[in-house]
């Protein structure tokens, strides 16, 4: 067995590029800095999974809430919560298990991989319009793009890395980036699944990036050509995985080696902001990191930001000036002070 593991670990990487991309591979950012941060605001409603900041408004979502709500609105002003929003349950309007979720135009958004679902909030002083929309068909990671577009990745019924999906329908319109074929003895869709990647879209449009969960790769795609450029390192190392198979489908099974690259993100219109972890995915701090990797939408690396201390999720400022993070251990929402 060990010697089939190394063999999965040491050939997968040159399969995975495909048609219609360059690729860089680097071992060393152009740029470093260090950032300290102190703390904002405490959150102990639970575990931040995601932030968003619109406006003078921070977004805290929670999926471990005791409170029965998944995002809560707080004022960057006075700290005080303003407000919160989407409730716990399966009846209409609500949620289970979010996966994705964000802001796009004032509009909050969630989506239930479990319900199959997308629910919409539009905040209104009179009454807050909530919608619900069908998503019948399985994708790790959305990106809503305008008021019915998304952007999804990880489908698994397709050898295509992106769709763009009709919210309104469920429809998918058309989709990018070809994988190539998979290794010899590894199934396609374990192949597939061992490369799962976060979604990101540029705020402005047109540009997608996908960031790896089990190797530090990131993919920067042009959504109106297709074309895409793949970024390896600065380890360059490759999912450590098993192929399964699982009630009927083919899947990538963790193992002892395998390790997490990246956890979160956070995107501007000038820069893609990613979470890196590097640990052990039976380590303390499997889904937390100390390191923001920075790309441009380009996809050039620009720099590492060293973080003083583990943060599970963060945000930035629409004018890249200001970070915003929630540090576990302290349960709390900190701020940066300075790179």
């Amino acid at each position: 067995m060990k010697k089939k593991l190394i063999i999965i670990m040491l050939v997968c990487l040159p399969a995975f590029y495909s048609r219609g991309q360059d690729s860089l591979l680097f071992s060393a950012f152009p740029k470093e800095e260090t950032v300290h941060f102190e703390e904002f605001m405490p959150f102990k409603k639970g575990q931040a999974r995601k932030l968003f900041l619109d406006g003078s408004t921070l977004y805290i979502w929670a999926n471990d809430s005791d409170e029965g709500y998944f995002f809560y609105a707080c004022n960057l002003n006075d700290k005080n919560q303003t407000g919160r929003y989407f409730t716990q349950g399966n009846g209409r309007g609500q949620l289970f298990s979010p996966f994705s979720g964000g802001i796009h135009n004032g509009m909050m958004w969630l989506h239930d991989l479990n319900l199959d679902k997308i629910v919409t909030i539009q905040p209104s002083k009179e009454s807050d319009v909530v919608n619900e929309y069908k998503i019948p068909r399985f994708y790790y990671s959305l990106q809503l793009t305008d008021s019915f577009l998304l952007w999804g990745s990880g489908a698994d019924h397709s050898q295509q890395k992106l769709q763009q999906i009709d919210m309104r329908t469920g429809q998918e319109l058309k989709e990018l980036g070809t994988f190539s074929n998979a290794p010899a003895g590894i199934p396609f869709y374990s192949w597939k699944n061992a490369y799962e990647s976060f979604l990101f879209t540029r705020p402005s449009g047109g540009k997608a990036a996908l960031a790896a969960r089990l190797t530090d790769l990131v993919e920067v795609f042009d959504l109106e050509n297709g074309r895409s450029r793949q970024v390896k390192g600065p380890e360059n190392y490759p999912p450590a995985f098993r192929p399964i198979q699982s009630f009927g489908k083919d899947l990538a099974e963790r193992i002892s080696q395998t390790r997490f690259a990246f956890v979160n993100g956070a995107v501007t219109d000038r820069y893609i902001y990613l979470l890196y972890s590097g640990n052990n995915h039976e380590s303390r701090y499997l889904d937390q990191g100390m390191y923001i990797f920075v790309y441009d939408w380009q996809g050039n690396p620009v720099k590492r930001l060293t973080c003083d201390r583990y943060i599970k999720c963060f945000t930035v400022s629409d004018d890249d000036s200001s970070i915003y993070a929630f540090d576990v251990s302290r349960k709390a929402i900190v701020k940066m002070t300075g790179k």
